[in-house]
């Protein structure tokens, strides 16, 4: 499998003819490969994220005009979507940002880090970002598309549920309902999987160096972008970057803690059905009840 990803990189970027190819099997939308230890190369798995790719090389040069630490940036491309379509770029400097590498962090460190959060996300959550994704096609995360994600996990899962879990969800989704009514928030260009794997830091420096995999990037609620932050550092850290961020964050923290971290476990039931990863499937229904 490596020599035919091979073949089909060096057959339009011969210089990488002599590199060493090792697949980062971490992926669930990408077949990821590490080129060197120094490039990523990103073959899509289907239609869907054929289309996510090229949503995404659609907005990040508009975002790296804005951005506060380095993004991934494009360098390497083949779209043809009726060939192996891929993209590559250089690797973005720097270790996931995990909770243990936080937690050794002096409090100063902490809030620098904080506040380099809150900066790149007030620029990813800019009025103008926005308006140029809605020029140009950038996917939309509606109300209705959430009711839409409840209607196919349920066709998609509901043979592994008992009722009592089904009811469970519909609940939460229906709180959600009237809570989105409720807040009217406003919509904003959002990373959309905003998580400690996508946050990138100098453990030497103790300071921000990148945000990657903006597969998900999409028109959305930013308060969605803050509920990764809340489920792998902790409340208290989402709440100091939330201190730093000086656009409108109305109910943030109410929206993510009654719907946004609840429905994260249905991700991981549809993944695990899809590849038949049954340990996967039944983790996630355990976090449902």
């Amino acid at each position: 499998m490596h020599q035919d990803i091979k073949a089909l990189v060096t057959a339009k970027y011969p210089q990488f003819q002599n590199s060493d190819f090792v697949e980062n099997k971490e992926g669930w939308a990408n077949r990821v490969y590490i080129v060197d230890n120094a490039y990523i190369f990103r073959f899509p798995r289907n239609t869907e994220s054929y289309n996510d790719l090229l949503r995404e090389r659609m907005i990040l040069p508009q975002l790296k005009k804005v951005a506060t630490i380095a993004i991934p940036d494009f360098k390497y491309e083949s779209l043809d979507e009726e060939k192996r379509p891929f993209v590559g770029y250089p690797m973005v400097a720097g270790i996931q940002l995990t909770k243990e590498h936080l937690a050794a962090m002096t409090d100063a460190e902490q809030d620098g880090v904080a506040r380099s959060i809150a900066l790149f996300l007030e620029r990813l959550h800019s009025e103008t970002l926005s308006q140029f994704a809605q020029a140009n096609g950038l996917r939309h995360k509606t109300l209705d598309q959430w009711i839409l994600f409840k209607n196919h996990v349920f066709e998609k899962a509901k043979i592994h549920l008992t009722e009592t879990t089904c009811q469970i969800i519909e609940a939460f989704f229906s709180e959600f309902v009237d809570l989105m009514k409720t807040s009217a928030p406003g919509e904003a260009v959002i990373h959309g999987d905003f998580s400690s794997d996508h946050i990138l830091f100098d453990e030497h420096r103790k300071v921000l160096t990148g945000i990657i995999d903006f597969g998900d990037i999409q028109i959305g609620d930013p308060a969605f972008d803050f509920t990764g932050l809340y489920m792998d550092y902790g409340k208290e850290f989402a709440e100091r970057v939330l201190s730093y961020y000086t656009l409108n964050k109305r109910d943030f923290l109410e929206r993510i803690e009654r719907f946004y971290i609840k429905q994260v476990p249905l991700h991981s039931l549809l993944y695990g059905i899809e590849q038949n990863e049954m340990d996967m499937v039944n983790v996630a229904i355990g976090k449902l009840r």
